[in-house]
């Protein structure tokens, strides 16, 4: 049986060349089809390309040990990856969204717009929605496999899913557009490019902003929910119970795809280093694989 490592790096190397496959197919349909939508789609695979690479440099950077140069872990590498990806969506949303809009306006001064081939769009449209619900589906499989814990597998998983409804949007929202040629709506067909790039990229932003949020909320160390920090200050009591500790407080904080707990003890009268140390090492042996400091006080400081 493969081990969660090598499911997550496996998972991630197809996910890398099936993008590069998806970038090269979307920017040629988009160049054939004279559609910057399908331009965006295939921009986006090329991200996802990109990031591939660097995700599985990340997985490896993850599973390092603490060092002098990283005292706390190289854990972290993990939610600064997801949250450089989401800003570079947002990034490329943007811009999209912006020119499209641009050239909306520009129609409606100038009447001047070029038309798009809509006879490329329904094959590749076809081989998108396929590729990326695959990739969806193998990701989430290969999550469940690796224990659910991998953060980049869920973000791949994600992006994939986004991208193949992103690919279906895209081309019934051109097959509905088609079906407007003799209707009182037929003005919009030639910048029926521009409507539908700015109609993905409202669906597209939620996604990338909720990466952002959830890694920048990680980042900062932004505590875990009140129910959650109660049952591991309980697990903690109970873990301890024959220690000369009380436990004040445990507060967790989300560290890549683990968790980092500090414990706040109070000692029971005079301790010494190894009460100290074995009350650690208990706390250590649960938790794993999350990291686990302890700090002692008369009191818990929240």
């Amino acid at each position: 049986m493969q081990d969660p490592v090598s499911i997550e790096r496996h998972s991630l190397n197809t996910a890398k060349w099936a993008n590069l496959f998806m970038a090269f197919a979307g920017i040629a349909a988009g160049i054939l089809a004279n559609a910057d939508a399908l331009l965006l789609d295939g921009l986006f695979s090329g991200l996802n390309f990109v990031t591939a690479i660097i995700a599985a440099r990340v997985a490896v950077s993850i599973t390092r040990a603490p060092d002098a140069n990283r005292p706390w872990g190289y854990e972290v590498d993990e939610t600064v990856f997801v949250m450089f990806r989401g800003l570079l969506l947002i990034g490329i949303i943007a811009m999209a969204f912006f020119s499209s809009l641009s050239r909306i306006i520009i129609y409606w001064q100038t009447g001047e717009a070029s038309p798009v081939e809509l006879g490329w769009i329904t094959g590749y449209v076809g081989l998108m929605v396929v590729a990326c619900f695959g990739l969806y589906f193998y990701h989430k499989r290969n999550w469940r496999l690796s224990g659910r814990s991998s953060t980049l597998l869920e973000t791949e998983a994600k992006a994939a899913l986004v991208d193949g409804l992103l690919s279906a949007g895209a081309g019934l929202a051109f097959l509905a557009i088609a079906l407007l040629r003799g209707g009182p709506l037929e003005m919009l067909i030639p910048i029926s490019d521009a409507i539908v790039v700015v109609v993905m990229c409202l669906a597209m932003i939620p996604q990338p902003i909720g990466i952002f949020r959830q890694a920048l909320r990680d980042l900062i160390g932004v505590g875990l929910p009140p129910e959650t920090v109660a049952s591991l200050t309980r697990e903690a009591e109970n873990i301890l119970a024959a220690r000369p500790f009380e436990v004040l407080r445990v507060a967790p904080v989300r560290n890549g795809r683990n968790l980092f707990h500090l414990v706040y003890l109070k000692p029971e009268g005079a301790v010494g280093i190894e009460e100290i140390e074995a009350a650690r090492a208990d706390l250590v042996a649960a938790a794993a694989p999350d990291r686990v400091e302890i700090t002692l006080a008369k009191a818990a400081p929240y």
